[in-house]
């Protein structure tokens, strides 16, 4: 009977070590006064039974005895990562910018040095409750890249993806093609994207550089051509070159609307070449694209639209066709084209000029981006008309978007023209 007694402790041990084990385990450091977001994020991040969250105790504990210090440097982020074993950090951190303040969380892979996901909001938040609910949900999909061993990581660098005529609508397809690219890749549990590919990174995270680490001094890099016939007909080519320096030829043909089935060729060519199998990361499009849709809005509120715009791109990238995402997109461009208004009066209609508001021969992009709204109103809104076959719900709103769009593209192209811009 003792012995039997013996052997059931020591299988509740080894399944206890098992589970401890399997367990990921995040520490969350937070800039000196947001430890309250320090505390509801560990709330709720506890209630996963595969995460163990690191005591701020324990975190303190070793910044005190290694005095270390975190202010602005990746490298303290990740020593102290490493210092308590955990196998993933989130960062979060106030900063300010055009005298508004904002409070950015991301997610960090420690054996990597690599940031995986990012998440911002307006500090405080517009609803504190949910916050740590959305940060959560933001994250959840990369958990799982967070046991991934620094010898089974595949580092991947997207370079350029471009067609072989710049025009608006190929500059469009060209960055919706690289995000669905980006997205499918990051599904693969080891394999991990260098962050230039999002071209979203706000104007103030300049301080934390994790892209420097010599993970990525290895890494696969990818670049290559996209070419469109017949306005639906798209053809990828796709150069990888591995860290040896051989090089492979990628591609894959579908249609402008199934950019999905493209890339999920590609990954699956791009995984036999790295000799690697399938293994999808858990991952709802669904919900990504709404935390996306959720950061355009605020930024777009706030002013920033060119992170409202990437932001939007995103969430469209992803799956978002609502109504609110269609106009989004729309207004972040058209105030890309013209930025000089505050955005809570950008409905507001006025007919003057001044040739001198915007200087475009220093500004090149306020062109490309009046051309960019242009077709974007005719794609999201125009193109849809109830004469098309579709309706939207508030007619009055697209109206004004409209209206909005076709000023500011105006402004722009006017003055493109009367300082002598043209010859």
């Amino acid at each position: 009977m003792f012995i039997v007694q013996k052997l059931i402790f020591v299988f509740v041990l080894l399944a206890l070590s098992c589970h401890l084990q399997a367990q990921t385990k995040i520490a969350i450091i937070a800039d000196k006064g947001l430890e309250n977001y320090s505390d509801l994020l560990t709330v709720e991040l506890s209630k996963q039974k595969d995460v163990s969250v690191v005591e701020r105790a324990e975190i303190d504990k070793v910044l005190k005895e290694q005095e270390i210090s975190i202010a602005n440097s990746a490298d303290n982020y990740l020593k102290v990562g490493t210092l308590l074993k955990a196998d993933g950090l989130v960062m979060i951190k106030k900063y300010e910018f055009q005298k508004k303040e904002f409070l950015v969380s991301r997610l960090v892979a420690v054996n990597q040095g690599v940031v995986l996901s990012a998440f911002s909001n307006p500090l405080p938040p517009e609803k504190t409750e949910t916050w740590p609910t959305d940060i959560s949900a933001k994250f959840a999909p990369y958990l799982n890249k967070l046991s991934v061993s620094q010898d089974k990581a595949v580092p991947i660098s997207i370079l350029n993806i471009r067609a072989p005529i710049d025009t608006p609508e190929m500059r469009l397809l060209e960055k919706e093609f690289t995000l669905a690219l980006a997205f499918r890749l990051i599904q693969e549990k080891d394999l991990f994207i260098l962050e230039r590919w999002k071209m979203e990174k706000l104007a103030w995270e300049k301080d934390i550089d994790t892209e420097s680490s010599p993970f990525w001094t290895g890494s696969y890099l990818l670049d290559g051509s996209i070419e469109l016939s017949d306005k639906e007909n798209v053809k990828v080519k796709v150069r990888l070159r591995k860290p040896a320096g051989e090089e492979s030829t990628l591609e894959a043909t579908g249609t402008r609307l199934d950019l999905s089935g493209i890339t999920e060729k590609l990954t699956g060519d791009l995984l036999k070449e790295i000799g690697k199998t399938q293994d999808k990361i858990p991952w709802d499009s669904a919900k990504e694209a709404d935390q996306y849709l959720k950061e355009s809005d605020w930024a777009f509120k706030a002013g920033l639209f060119e992170e409202s715009f990437s932001a939007v791109q995103a969430a469209r990238t992803l799956g978002n066709n609502s109504e609110e995402a269609l106009f989004l997109e729309v207004k972040a461009a058209a105030n890309c084209t013209y930025p000089t208004r505050q955005p809570e009066i950008w409905m507001k209609i006025d007919l003057g000029y001044d040739s001198k508001l915007i200087d475009v021969s220093k500004n090149s992009r306020a062109v490309d981006c009046a051309i960019l709204s242009m077709e974007l109103l005719k794609r999201n809104i125009l193109d849809k008309i109830p004469e098309k076959g579709q309706s939207f719900a508030n007619e009055k709103k697209w109206r004004e978007i409209a209206e909005r769009t076709i000023l500011n593209a105006s402004i722009v192209l006017r003055a493109y023209y009367d300082q002598g811009c043209v010859t």
